[in-house]
Parts: structure tokens; sequence; C-alpha cells
């Protein structure tokens, strides 16, 4: 039972960053291990950052409301308190895919925003496969920081 709907809304936040958290962390660890190509990569870190799974409806069902709660001043706390998860998962993907010199450097946090603005981007934008339009954008990213 939950008092209120924003303790309702709280609890639903906080569950589903648990899963995600979980579940981006079990994806980055089934990922074979091998060299990939910068946009190869790019869609893994994509997959990984919102596993469980990915759709068509990312943009509506996933990133739009994570958006949203981030808004929330309470809300952000949560996001915000799950962030260091999201990131370690991130940087197992980019290990297990060749970008060691990535994962161990200070803008993993800066791939992740632009894993999200790539995806809004794209979305707004009317990209007939969001996903791969970000790929595309968060692979130069990669490749700028190869260097």
């Amino acid at each position: 039972y939950f008092p209120s709907k924003a303790g309702l809304y709280a609890a639903a936040v906080r569950g589903a960053e648990e899963i995600r958290r979980e579940s981006a962390m079990a994806y980055a660890h089934a990922i074979p291990e091998q060299k990939r190509s910068a946009q190869a990569t790019a869609r893994v870190l994509i997959e990984t950052f919102f596993a469980p799974a990915i759709d068509e409806n990312l943009l509506t069902v996933r990133l739009e409301p994570m958006l949203a709660a981030h808004r929330d001043p309470e809300l952000r706390a949560t996001m915000m308190e799950f962030r260091p998860g999201h990131l370690d998962a991130l940087r197992v993907t980019l290990r297990r895919s060749g970008h060691a010199a990535i994962a161990e450097g200070p803008d993993v946090d800066l791939l992740a925003q632009m894993i999200d603005a790539s995806l809004m981007y794209a979305g707004l934008t009317g990209a007939d496969d969001p996903v791969e339009t970000a790929a595309r954008s968060v692979g130069r990213l990669l490749e700028l920081a190869s260097g």
C-alpha cells in the first residue's frame, strides 16, 4: 500500500532502476568479448544502457519517463543513486568491445549523456530507426575519444 500517488511513483522508479541496473550489468557481461568497430560498440552500448530490451518504443516508453523523473527533485536523487551502476555496465561493455582506454577514462558519463541526447535527437528529427541513428552519433564520439 502506498499512502500517496507520489509514493507509488517513487517506488516504481526505484524498482525500474534496480531492474535496469541489474539487467545492464548482466547484458554487459554476456556480450562476447571481441574487438568491435566504433558504431558496433555504440549499438551494444545503447542496448546495455537500456537493458533488458530495446524496441521501437524505446523513446516514449523508456527514455522520456526517465527524463521526466530527473525533473522531480526526489526522483532525480533516485535516478542519480543508480547512475554509477549504469556507468559501470557501460565500462564493462567498452572493455569487452576492445575500448578499454575509454572505459578507464574520465568520459564514461559524457558517453552516457551522448547516448540519451542522440536518441532524443533521432526521435525529434523523425529518424526511421532512432537507435541506429543514435549509434552513428555515439560511434563518432567513440572514434573521437579513441583519437
